[in-house]
């Protein structure tokens, strides 16, 4: 590479330097080896949109030839799948993925609860067993040219492999949240309400009870094809100069993950809390704490746990909370959330899971009250389930890969239940 750049100002390593390297790296081999057929070592890779995996020079009529980087979807940001994961680790129990990137993986809020599982039982259902899916793009690109100012800050990100600044906030104080478990049908909830939406999905369910309330104001959204269905995207509904829904997309329900029912959820309460900050700050009314609702978004068909539902719910909240103070609208924020759900043994369920989160996790939230609130429209059933209401959903893909030069095709078969987790098997 220096011959090729002409850079004659660019060190080389002496023999003697990549002879005591050489030495080194086969001892962290063959020592690490041991280490890893330890059933009490565990691995976790993340995931990036991007990694490099190789590189070529291109020729550039400008500025002659140019280096380019060919990047990969199976890595972390920072090192493959292919040559990170140790081989004693694939196609085993001890092998989990999820949907954060390498320099994220020790301090995104999202990991904590896994993390604290694996070293409690050695296992969770938190993390995945199957490799996550791009959150872009599904192909194999090349590095961007955008040139990043040399801060100190950029360069230990980029070091790091840290994903982009989306979510990343300065460390600060916010209010706590006041949580409330409600047994009722959702018109009568206390606050706007909040629901997701898959992608491609009609308007059905408490969707559709919600559409009935505003006037049919979502489906006529629906039908023109302006409504919520990728990752991050939302919409609010309003009625009578009120907002009564907001919509959060979901993505496709085989590419939903926790990390990704997070970030939409942030974004859906973010516009909610923009969209009555305009129209008071317009009307000069006092700001402050304000309510939302919230049905268990990712419950049922779309395959989580209400635990799991719940502390996306609650986590995302914050995090919008502490966004829109961090850009200067402190006095603006969800200080009651009321979780609201028609059947009881489900509402039981919900109240059970809060306070096991609000034990085990570093949330600030408080239940108040610290029992179910009954209301009109509740329903029963014989069943107490921990189970998805609706079906399993079965991924069955091709692949194709290569042993000792011949090519060997497999069907992959991906099994996602309810408790947020995707169980994966090949057949040869």
């Amino acid at each position: 590479m220096k011959n090729r750049h002409h850079r004659v100002d660019w060190p080389l390593p002496s023999d003697e330097d990549l002879e005591r390297f050489s030495e080194y790296r086969k001892s962290v081999l063959e020592n690490g080896g041991k280490l890893y057929d330890n059933d009490n070592v565990i691995y976790v890779a993340g995931k990036a949109d991007e990694t490099p995996e190789s590189f070529y020079y291109k020729l550039n009529n400008r500025i002659g030839e140019q280096l380019e980087f060919v990047h990969t979807e199976r890595g972390d940001g920072s090192v493959t799948w292919a040559s990170g994961i140790p081989e004693s680790f694939k196609n085993s129990h001890r092998l989990y993925y999820v949907d954060v990137s390498h320099g994220d993986l020790a301090k995104d809020s999202s990991m904590f609860g896994g993390i604290r599982e694996l070293l409690k039982t050695g296992t969770t259902s938190s993390f995945s067993r199957a490799e996550v899916t791009a959150r872009k793009r599904r192909f194999f690109g090349l590095l961007r040219g955008d040139v990043m100012p040399a801060t100190e800050e950029n360069l230990l990100r980029a070091w790091m492999g840290d994903a982009e600044a989306d979510f990343i906030f300065e460390e600060q104080d916010s209010p706590a949240i006041e949580i409330s478990v409600s047994n009722s049908d959702l018109v009568f909830a206390n606050y706007p309400l909040m629901t997701g939406h898959l992608m491609n999905d009609i308007i059905t369910s408490a969707e559709g009870v919600l559409d009935s309330k505003i006037g049919g104001k979502m489906s006529r959204s629906h039908a023109l094809g302006n409504y919520p269905n990728e990752i991050g995207s939302s919409q609010v509904f309003q009625n009578d100069d009120h907002v009564e829904a907001i919509i959060v997309g979901l993505g496709s329900n085989e590419k939903l993950s926790a990390y990704r029912l997070e970030q939409t959820i942030t974004l859906g309460v973010i516009k909610y809390l923009l969209e009555i900050h305009n129209k008071k700050s317009g009307n000069n009314e006092p700001i402050g704490g304000v309510g939302l609702s919230v049905l268990f978004i990712g419950t049922g068909y779309a395959g989580f746990s209400l635990e799991a539902s719940i502390m996306a719910i609650v986590t995302g909240i914050t995090r919008a909370n502490k966004s829109l103070a961090v850009k200067g609208v402190a006095d603006l924020f969800v200080s009651k959330v009321e979780l609201i759900e028609i059947y009881q043994d489900k509402a039981i369920q919900a109240l059970l899971a809060l306070k096991r989160l609000r034990q085990s996790h570093n949330l600030n939230f408080n239940i108040n009250p610290g029992k179910i609130v009954v209301k009109g429209g509740t329903r029963k059933r014989f069943v107490f389930e921990n189970n998805s209401d609706w079906w399993k959903r079965i991924t069955i893909s091709a692949h194709s890969t290569k042993e000792n030069k011949d090519e060997v095709s497999t069907l992959r078969f991906v099994s996602s239940w309810a408790s947020a987790r995707a169980e994966q098997y090949n057949l040869d």
